[in-house]
């Protein structure tokens, strides 16, 4: 229910700021919102050119071989795919993928059925010897080769026969190679080889026709059987029992018969050749290319090389793309960042006087940010930074609007923003937001402690020395070692943060005269220091100044207590009567005083005399600049109540007539409006309770915390404080530190004894 509600008050805030602003300035705002998430693509997309600009003329400028004269150091770490390395390997891989080579089932059916007719002829002509013509049934065979069967002993011909078939089973098993498929040279056609292919080479086979799955066997090309070395290879498969049963000339006729029936049965397979080298081209990994920044992609007096070319052409032309789509999503990405912070922005000022122009400074304070990078980006790239957001002036406007608005938390606001935007900038890696961000707001937590403009200093000393320990811990997280370059890296950014501080200076006094800001400095100023107001109320108005200097201080402790702005306070407690200056001789409190005269006046006019010094001390303050929140306080430190004194006076004298009249209110009742904020509230109730107290010679902390308690009774009845957002407990802690201070302040002291001398 908690949270619930101060989502629905967070709202409602949101809508009451924006409420308070005209239709021009809420359009001039969304104007600004637009053209800034545009200038981030703008410049995005300027700087991203910038760098083909860089690196492109070297391109044009230098081929492969000829001699650098010029060096050319990598600004920022890179890295890419090596596009031209990535194909050569793969063409590598491809063309070192083993060979596939398949049995053909058809080829090989076909030889066992010519062998098989051999082996039957063969038969018939054993069980018939005289048999005519019986070598026409023999397979279609040389016809020398079928003379020389003719020769052959009947008796060995079934044997001899037998051993044919075998000798051909055995080597169609072991697959027969085209010769021409095993060359080198045709090899390497067949691949898209360039080279020739070494002959120990492996090659597959599929045995794809062998039981019901492939069979997939190595072997040396050099051990492959051919047309070429098929007799070698049947002279190794003839066991010497067999030799035996032969001659020589039956052997080599066995060869001859052999080398005109087996053919190739195992051939090259393009299809699954190409389907291993995809496969193998598929598991190859891109060759990366890591470009450290302070690398050297050009040496001066070295020979360009290849790679050089390339990795400029990667540098000039790869990073310069920049898509719709690219753009698209940085205008959208920037417009999500500016909307979100500002309205957290609109949520840590909450008030409404300089809303426009704190929205105005928050917005334009970024764009100022971003169009000064744009032309320092090319610098830190020029000085080879290594941290190239070093430059980037971060803190200067998180530093202002804090101390415009006296908030720390507007400054974090801005810090994100300005970070986030930042860091889409070309070159500039995903690490650079945290550290532009903790930089900027260790600025602005410093800002908390500023009381004097000397303290300055001390934000300036600290600023440094924290951003260079957050520089230094951002260059460990990018590198192992301190890289060439961190030196100078860590000087520009406490170069950085001391113009950002000098420029912070120098344009807050300027920002804060012309939209009269109360800001701690200026607050100061009125608080601490003789201004000629003060001055003419010490002189003319005695009684009514220390009765300003007593609202002062309890004013300034109750918001201390309550963590309002006590600084606001204390000066408005101070300024709240300046419309006393006109008449001082008509308020009691400057009575009595030597010189003065009291002046006796009908009520009525009483009556306005004393309504007039609120409209007097508004026309008094606007005279001499003082900020609109002090105007407030003193316009409204009465809100609308009534005169009093003469009210309740002219009540009872109504009353007691024989025919009661009816008084107006409206008459006794004072110009201004119920306080609106708890440092306007705190004034009216410490300007009452201190003249209450006063009247009524109240002397202990019982007796002041009852005449607060009256007070405040009389306040809440009259709905005074029904727009000041107090709550009752912080009501109570407000009557007790007015206690506090009034028994303080007005405390009694010993009576001192005197030394009566002796008459003699």
């Amino acid at each position: 229910m908690k949270k619930k509600a101060k989502a629905k008050s967070a709202k409602q805030a949101t809508r009451g700021l924006l409420g308070s602003m005209k239709t021009y300035q809420l359009v001039m705002i969304m104007a600004l919102v637009v053209l800034l998430a545009s200038s981030e693509v703008l410049f995005t997309y300027l700087l991203t050119t910038y760098s083909s600009e860089q690196y492109g003329p070297y391109i044009v400028k230098y081929q492969q071989g000829d001699l650098s004269k010029d060096s050319v150091v990598a600004t920022r770490s890179y890295s890419f795919e090596d596009s031209a390395a990535t194909l050569e390997l793969k063409g590598n891989v491809s063309a070192n993928v083993t060979p596939v080579f398949s049995f053909s089932e058809e080829s090989t059916l076909s030889q066992y059925r010519e062998l098989d007719s051999l082996v039957q002829a063969f038969d018939r002509v054993f069980s018939n010897p005289d048999a005519p013509d019986w070598e026409k049934t023999l397979p279609d065979l040389p016809v020398d080769v079928t003379s020389d069967l003719a020769l052959l002993p009947r008796a060995k011909m079934a044997v001899f026969a037998k051993t044919i078939q075998d000798l051909g089973y055995s080597l169609l098993t072991k697959g027969v190679f085209n010769s021409h498929q095993i060359e080198p040279k045709a090899i390497a056609v067949l691949l898209g080889r360039t080279q020739r292919t070494p002959i120990d080479q492996y090659i597959q086979t599929s045995n794809s026709f062998v039981g019901t799955a492939d069979v997939v066997e190595r072997k040396l090309i050099s051990g492959c059987i051919t047309n070429e070395n098929l007799d070698s290879y049947i002279d190794a498969d003839l066991s010497l029992e067999t030799k035996a049963l032969f001659t020589e000339d039956e052997i080599g006729l066995m060869q001859r018969i052999l080398g005109s029936i087996i053919k190739a049965n195992v051939f090259f397979d393009q299809d699954l050749t190409a389907a291993e080298q995809q496969s193998a081209i598929s598991q190859v990994s891109p060759v990366v290319l890591e470009i450290n920044a302070g690398d050297f992609i050009l040496r001066k007096d070295t020979i360009v090389t290849d790679q050089q070319l390339r990795v400029l052409s990667y540098l000039a032309s790869g990073t310069s793309s920049m898509t719709f789509s690219t753009g698209f999503a940085i205008f959208i990405f920037s417009l999500a960042c500016i909307l979100v912070t500002t309205y957290l922005f609109m949520m840590t000022v909450r008030s409404s006087l300089h809303l426009f122009e704190f929205l105005m400074a928050f917005l334009l304070g970024a764009l100022v940010v971003l169009a000064s990078s744009y032309f320092l980006h090319p610098l830190s790239m020029q000085m080879s930074l290594i941290l190239k957001q070093a430059i980037f002036p971060v803190i200067l406007v998180p530093v202002i609007l804090t101390m415009m608005t006296n908030s720390h938390a507007s400054g974090f606001c801005s810090a994100a923003l300005i970070s986030a935007l930042l860091t889409v900038l070309p070159n500039i890696d995903g690490l650079a937001f945290f550290q532009l961000l903790f930089t900027a707001c260790v600025a602005v937590v410093l800002v908390r402690f500023l009381n004097k403009r000397m303290d300055s200093l001390f934000l300036w000393f600290f600023s440094v020395l924290t951003s260079v320990a957050i520089a230094v811990v951002a260059i460990f997280f990018n590198y192992t070692d301190l890289p060439k370059g961190t030196m100078l890296s860590l000087l520009v950014q406490a170069a950085n943060v001391t113009v950002s501080v000098i420029l912070a200076s120098v344009l807050m006094p300027v920002l804060e005269d012309i939209m009269n800001l109360p800001t701690v400095f200026k607050l100061h100023e009125l608080a601490f220091t003789s201004s000629p107001l003060l001055a003419r109320m010490q002189t003319e108005m005695p009684g009514t100044y220390n009765h300003c200097l007593e609202v002062a201080i309890l004013s300034e402790s109750a918001c201390a207590a309550i963590g309002a702005n006590a600084l606001l306070a204390r000066v408005g407690g101070l300024y709240h009567d300046i419309g006393k200056l006109k008449h001082p001789e008509f308020f009691t409190e400057n009575h009595g005083i030597e010189g003065s005269q009291q002046v006796n006046v009908p009520d009525g006019l009483a009556v306005a005399i004393i309504k007039s010094h609120v409209r007097f001390g508004l026309e008094m303050g606007k005279e001499h600049g003082l900020p609109q929140e002090i105007l407030n306080i003193i316009y409204n430190h009465h809100g609308n109540d009534v005169v009093r004194y003469y009210y309740n006076e002219a009540v009872n004298s109504a009353m007691a007539q024989d025919h009661p009249v009816t008084v107006n209110r409206e008459d006794f009742a004072y110009p201004g409006n119920p306080p609106s904020t708890k440092e306007e509230a705190v004034v009216m109730l410490a300007d009452c309770f201190e003249a209450m107290s006063r009247s009524q010679g109240v002397d202990s902390y019982q007796r002041y915390i009852k005449v607060f308690q009256k007070l405040l009774s009389s306040k809440l009845e009259d709905g005074q404080l029904e727009s000041c957002d107090l709550s009752l407990r912080e009501l109570a802690r407000i009557g007790e530190v007015f206690a506090n201070s009034l028994i303080s302040s007005r405390h009694s002291r010993v009576s001192y004894p005197t030394v009566e001398k002796k008459t003699t």
